[in-house]
């Protein structure tokens, strides 16, 4: 299956349009989004990697950016961003420099950003294909909390404790839980025991 890139860019251009053909003829299937909440949701699902394209409209677009930016944290995806200095930090205001993998500075070379998007590709699929955990809690700051404790090493999805995600996790026949108040430590250590030695002992 082809990796999915979502563009999220403010119209087109040469540039644009040159590296969407760059990504295509590499492979990549790609989809596009204005910078609106409703044009990103209508093609969000399947999403691999996202790239931000960063221009003027970044300074009145606080929705769009807060609704990329839980997408990113909820679907543990990688974001990339295209812009100027100034774009790129207003962007980050945002979405915070732990969601984002890479940063192409203007003017961009498509070539040049479409070889680093197949190295986070096959890294994004290595992580997909590897160990999978799902948080589930009614504290969103909570879930965050866990999310950078574990990302780095494991990919993570997080969902609030609703009806809904409860039925998931018990479709999922999870192997084992964690009490929240365990300490940061006594967490890590468990989860990394567990996946080591593949056995869960003394947690309920």
């Amino acid at each position: 299956m082809a990796t999915r890139i979502l563009i999220v860019s403010r119209g087109s251009g040469f540039m644009m349009d040159a590296l969407d053909s760059n990504l295509k003829k590499s492979g990549f299937e790609t989809v596009h989004a204005e910078p609106v909440v409703k044009s990103i949701s209508k093609v969000k699902e399947d999403t691999d990697i996202i790239i931000l394209l960063a221009d003027e409209y970044v300074y009145e677009s606080a929705d769009a950016l807060v609704y990329l930016k839980d997408l990113c944290e909820d679907e543990d995806l990688p974001v990339c961003l295209i812009g100027y200095g100034g774009e790129m930090d207003e962007i980050k205001q945002y979405i915070p420099q732990r969601c984002i993998t890479w940063e192409f500075k203007r003017p961009f070379d498509a070539q040049n950003v479409t070889e680093k998007l197949k190295e986070i590709a096959k890294i994004t699929e290595e992580k997909k294909l590897g160990k999978h955990i799902l948080l589930v809690d009614d504290d969103a700051t909570f879930l965050k909390m866990l999310q950078g404790w574990l990302a780095e090493k494991y990919r993570i999805t997080a969902v609030k404790s609703d009806r809904e995600s409860v039925m998931n996790v018990m479709r999922l026949k999870p192997q084992g839980y964690l009490l929240k108040t365990m300490s940061k430590d006594e967490i890590v250590a468990s989860i990394n025991e567990f996946f080591e030695n593949n056995r869960w002992t003394n947690r309920m």
